[in-house]
């Protein structure tokens, strides 16, 4: 009994990187605590981003296949998590650009924003988040780029260098992103738009 009690908590120790090497060599057991430790942010980000619970299940289910199949290709030169969430990232990115026409992903791409006074403030955020709903539905009027990074941002409480490594862009266009967003999330809590 104490036996399986100390590989419990070996296992839980062991880092995400380790678990993936682990799971590229055939161990099951590994990918089993990689997706328990996953599994609810992961859905999240995909729950916010699309407001679809159908889609949701399912850009969530392609990523893990991809962490599948993408096993053999896993490297450890970039936190576990990165890796992940740039599948997901360009998951999501893939469905808009399915869904929608180039001509609507190029205007998502290039979304005009009006600028207003200050960014978000966290007690603004911590306040939305008591009412989820208006603020689910102040996301859901984000453009596809700005509201991917703002819920990275929210949701796996990544800095603006991992965003922008995961997204593909520069730092300076991740936090002009990120900007914008606050400020529209900011406008449509308080009645503005």
């Amino acid at each position: 009994m104490l036996g399986k009690a100390h590989k419990h908590l070996h296992a839980r120790a062991r880092s995400d990187s380790a678990l993936m090497l682990a799971y590229r060599t055939g161990d099951a057991k590994a990918f089993e605590l990689l997706y328990v430790r996953y599994k609810d942010s992961l859905f999240a980000y995909f729950r916010r981003n699309t407001n679809d619970e159908a889609l949701s299940r399912e850009l969530f289910q392609d990523v893990w296949m991809s962490v599948i199949q993408g096993r053999d290709k896993y490297q450890d030169t970039a936190p576990f998590n990165r890796w992940l969430y740039r599948i997901a990232h360009n998951r999501l990115v893939d469905h808009y650009r399915y869904v929608h026409s180039r001509s609507q992903t190029e205007t998502l791409d290039n979304a005009r924003v009006s600028t207003l006074a200050a960014p978000l403030q966290p007690q603004e955020i911590v306040a939305a988040s008591e009412d989820r709903e208006r603020l689910n539905r102040a996301i859901q009027q984000l453009p596809l780029p700005q509201r991917d990074v703002f819920v990275m941002r929210m949701q796996w409480r990544l800095g603006l260098s991992e965003i922008a490594d995961i997204v593909g862009e520069s730092r300076e266009t991740i936090k002009s992103r990120l900007r914008y967003a606050g400020n529209k999330v900011r406008a449509y809590l308080r009645g503005e738009s």
